[in-house]
């Protein structure tokens, strides 16, 4: 017997029932949240957005236990499908014309696909492994098509998530894990796990009782960076001496460069730039625009300020660069990767743009006045804007266009934007005085007109004053850094609703 198996087959693939993998489980007990703000977070919408984003032709899946979901992606993907012969005689009477592969994987074979095939191809393995006496071989096929394919993502049931009535499928599984040991035995097999997390199979339930892992090729590695990579930040601010300390800093800590434009701020906000000056990974600051207006004039020019930043992303020496503001804190997908690491992650993939997910945190009550606001802030929702949030890009020798989209979608020739989004966390309103300060006295005022005019950033424009900023928490979800990536894996990889 193969060493390997064998090692598995006594440690009984990794499965100890006795010790609990400390799985959150509040996600599943309380959807205030999602029910007051509907998520698009299905199996089958990620499939779709994953295979599209990947230009996968098309979608191998070992098992065909969720017909339905393959039948959905056949309008989109060619299929190609690997099971028993009574699994395909059972599902051969479906909408699914293309390929059926009589396979068993409990048997050693060769896996009877083309290498170029799978090199366009999301190989997906949904709820199979826990059916199988001996999963090894299912395993070992998904290592060599993961020579090939881009992507797999395999699910199966988390065991200290399931309750009856929704566990009776469990008395027919051979074995379940939990998601400790989940990982543990992909790792032993040293697959490349991008991403580890609960998910939910269908739009029919809320529960997230799925443990959903995202495998990438074999030949990405994560281990070696190069420290020379540059990414910087462009900044612009105004007014923001409440935050602007620390959200500097969150880039810094990150090893991300940072440009900042004021726009002539008229608190603190310029005096606390210069504590930077010394910093190397701070690398500039300029006022914005270069004359001080008069104090009637309308000094802010949101097409002028992203102007300004196309020129300096040209002009800068950099890899890539970041449009971001102050009230903003970016973050990696990866858990494991610095933000600067992250990024150039995606330039080793061959991606020369990322798109972003972002949640919005809200205040529910006037205590914030200053400091790290993302200690502060605990509740947010998830913010929709239709059309993506591609604010990340690589340098290249064309202009980027930010001013067509309003600064939302860098836009330039032979893009390729990276799979996975990554995360942005944002801070717009702070307090209730905050609030009408910044809508009432400074945003209105100064260029409401002018947004309005092109459709951009109008989410203030129905507030009138007298409207209340503070939010009610039971109408939005309570951010857990311990478990917010597991739990929202779905959601924050993708967030359907800027996509589809």
């Amino acid at each position: 017997m193969d060493n390997l198996l064998k090692s598995l087959i006594e440690e009984n693939y990794f499965i100890n029932e006795k010790k609990k993998s400390g799985a959150e489980l509040e996600i599943n007990n309380d959807y205030h949240g999602e029910k007051n703000h509907p998520l698009k977070n299905d199996l089958l919408s990620f499939i779709e957005f994953l295979g599209l984003r990947l230009n996968c032709k098309y979608i191998v899946a070992f098992g065909c236990k969720h017909i339905d979901i393959l039948e959905k992606l056949s309008l989109k993907f060619k299929i190609i499908v690997l099971d028993r012969k009574h699994n395909i005689e059972n599902s051969i009477n479906n909408k699914i014309s293309d390929t059926w592969i009589e396979y068993n994987f409990e048997e050693v074979k060769i896996l009877p696909i083309s290498d170029q095939v799978l090199n366009e191809s999301l190989i997906l393995c949904l709820n199979q492994i826990e059916y199988l006496e001996n999963p090894m071989n299912l395993l070992l096929n998904i290592q060599t098509a993961m020579k090939y394919s881009p992507m797999c993502l395999i699910t199966t049931p988390e065991r200290e998530l399931q309750q009856p009535p929704d566990s009776s499928f469990i008395l027919k599984s051979k074995r379940n894990w939990n998601i400790s040991e989940f990982k543990k035995l992909l790792n032993h097999l040293i697959f490349n796990i991008e991403f580890l997390g609960l998910t939910k199979i269908n739009k029919s339930t809320n529960k997230k009782d799925q443990i959903l892992a995202i495998i990438g090729n074999e030949d990405l590695s994560k281990e070696s960076f190069d420290d020379d990579f540059k990414v910087v930040a462009l900044m612009a601010v105004y007014n923001e001496e409440d935050v602007i300390y620390y959200s500097i800093n969150k880039l810094i800590e990150q090893k991300i460069y940072v440009y900042v434009l004021d726009n002539w701020s008229t608190d603190k906000t310029y005096d606390i730039l210069k504590y930077f000056k010394s910093n190397p990974y701070f690398i500039g600051c300029e006022r914005f625009p270069f004359t001080q207006p008069n104090e009637n004039d309308n000094k802010f020019n949101f097409a002028q300020i992203l102007e300004r930043k196309e020129e300096l992303s040209s002009s800068l020496d950099a890899n890539w660069f970041i449009h971001c503001d102050a009230d903003e804190i970016r973050e990696s997908p990866w858990e494991e990767l610095s933000l600067r690491d992250a990024i150039q992650y995606v330039d080793q993939m061959g991606y020369n743009a990322i798109d972003h997910t972002v949640i919005n945190f809200h205040p529910i009550d006037n205590t914030f006045t200053s400091g790290d606001f993302e200690k502060h802030f605990k509740y947010f929702d998830f913010g929709i804007y239709h059309g993506g949030f591609i604010k990340t890009w690589k340098k290249t020798d064309q202009r980027i266009n930010l001013l067509n989209s309003g600064g939302h979608d860098a836009q330039f020739n032979n893009r390729k934007v990276a799979p996975f989004k990554f995360l942005v966390k944002h801070y717009p309103l702070r307090s209730q005085m905050h609030a009408e300060r910044k809508i009432f006295l400074e945003r209105k005022p100064k260029f409401m007109d002018e947004l309005k005019n092109k459709g951009w950033h109008i989410q203030y424009n129905g507030i009138n004053n007298g409207d209340s900023f503070l939010r009610n928490p039971n109408e939005l979800f309570l951010y857990s850094k311990n478990n917010f990536s597991s739990c929202f894996l779905v959601e924050r990889l993708s967030n359907l609703y800027n996509w589809l």
